[in-house]
């Protein structure tokens, strides 16, 4: 039992030592995306760079690529309910078909549902691990 409550305790202490490295390189990266961002925008403004798209520049012995997009939203609620009606001809909308796995039911089914269907569950949906996400809050 002592043996369990040691390793319970270093454990306990290892978690703490690497949660507060998590924490401390989780603020540094939140610090250099900001930072990252005002020299994106600041070389762009030097540069003159207005155009939507791609362009490379040659700055001093670099190469320097510019990717500007803009983003495009759809009034869905207007445009399902024709609110605002665009000839078929000038319609730049295309709908697609979209498909999601439930994955509460998914997984309700894997226990429950007979061999037969698990099984092929298993073949129409693969199922793998995510890339782990870890958030730390200090607490007060």
């Amino acid at each position: 039992m002592y043996e369990y409550q040691l390793e319970l305790e270093q454990r306990q202490r290892k978690a703490i030592e690497l949660t507060s490295e998590l924490e401390i390189i989780n603020q540094d990266i939140a610090r250099l995306r900001l930072e990252k961002e005002r020299l994106e925008s600041d070389l762009i403004s030097v540069i003159g760079h207005e155009m939507e798209g791609s362009k490379a520049y040659d700055i001093g012995d670099r190469c320097v690529t510019l990717k500007t997009d803009m983003i495009y939203a759809l009034n869905k609620k207007a445009y399902v309910h024709g609110d605002i009606y665009i000839p078929p001809e000038f319609d730049p909308v295309i709908q697609k078909i979209t498909f999601e796995v439930n994955k509460k039911l998914f997984n309700e089914y894997e226990k429950t549902a007979p061999l037969e269907i698990r099984e092929l569950l298993c073949d129409l949906v693969e199922k793998r691990p995510s890339k782990p996400n870890v958030s730390i809050k200090t607490r007060i």
